[in-house]
């Protein structure tokens, strides 16, 4: 293959093009995370010098009893928000795709709170979940029941983080929808011809067809909820008694409150590490349960 000078000038020219993004790769996500990794190594207290002790943090930090709460949060929070949003944005998609007139509206409006920031929609379901003057208790109190103490008791805060989440899985029905128009229309005809009703279209047609779509889901969805901090931080704080404390909001009281940047560190590779291994899991069985046209 001969090499002119058009074909170098042109890489050139291509490398140059990019060469503001490989640049902003390497120093705002490679250097930080090698930095990170070296100083999960030593005792660093974010100003002199770093003073190398091994593994020494990542001994402590696995022998913290906080440590092991906010990971035990973690996954209770995962746990639960993950499939219960998968179901509801699912569900939620499936009835938003009927031909019927006005669609279009309801689909708007159930996508426009995940463009409001986190900050400001936190202030509102602070205000929801008021166990004095909240709307949802004053409506679970005209229904006769007792108020619901949401996020002022330990076992109940959780469960009201979770409820919070659903607040943003307009973003996953739009992606569910772009799916279900990605089924053939000739399926759906051929199933209704044969005598196949609604539900069995749903579970035998649109749900194996769609399935690539809840894999991705399913692993942002982990990448995601296994990294919660900004509905934690803004909420609760980590209360009531750290019920609500996550590896993430751990990470931040160590690592900036504390200024112990070197166990901070060492969680937060702990918690890459999780979040990479059930990943690969994910992957690895993806081939077992995801639809593939090849």
């Amino acid at each position: 293959m001969r090499i002119t000078k058009t074909k170098v000038k042109n890489v050139a020219y291509g490398y140059l093009f990019i060469l503001p993004v490989i640049a902003g790769m390497a120093i705002f996500t490679f250097w930080p995370l090698a930095e990170s990794f070296y100083t999960s190594f030593t005792e660093y207290y974010n100003v002199g010098d770093h003073i190398w002790v091994g593994l020494e943090n990542y001994k402590n930090v696995l022998t913290m009893p906080l440590f092991i709460k906010a990971l035990k949060n973690t996954f209770y929070y995962a746990g639960l928000s993950i499939p219960i949003n998968l179901f509801c944005s699912f569900f939620l998609a499936y009835m938003l795709n009927a031909k019927l007139p006005g669609v279009k509206v309801f689909r708007a409006l159930f996508y426009a709170p995940c463009i409001i920031p986190t900050a400001a929609s936190v202030i509102v379901f602070a205000d929801l979940f008021n166990p004095t003057f909240g709307w949802f208790n004053q409506i679970i109190e005209g229904l006769g029941l007792p108020p619901y103490p949401f996020m002022t008791e330990v076992s109940t805060a959780m469960p009201s983080l979770i409820i919070y989440s659903l607040w943003n899985m307009g973003s996953s029905m739009l992606i569910w929808l772009s799916a279900f128009n990605s089924v053939p229309s000739d399926v759906y005809e051929a199933a209704r011809i044969d005598g196949a009703g609604g539900f069995s279209r749903l579970f035998r047609i649109t749900f194996p067809l769609v399935t690539p779509i809840i894999f991705y889901n399913l692993v942002m969805g982990i990448i995601g909820g296994l990294q919660i901090f900004a509905q934690v931080y803004l909420m609760t704080n980590g209360g009531p008694l750290q019920a609500t404390t996550t590896v993430v909001m751990l990470i931040f009281q160590k690592g900036l409150t504390e200024m112990e940047m070197g166990p901070a560190s060492a969680m937060a590779w702990i918690l890459a590490l999780i979040i990479m291994a059930l990943t690969a899991v994910t992957f690895l069985t993806r081939k077992f349960w995801v639809y593939s046209e090849e």
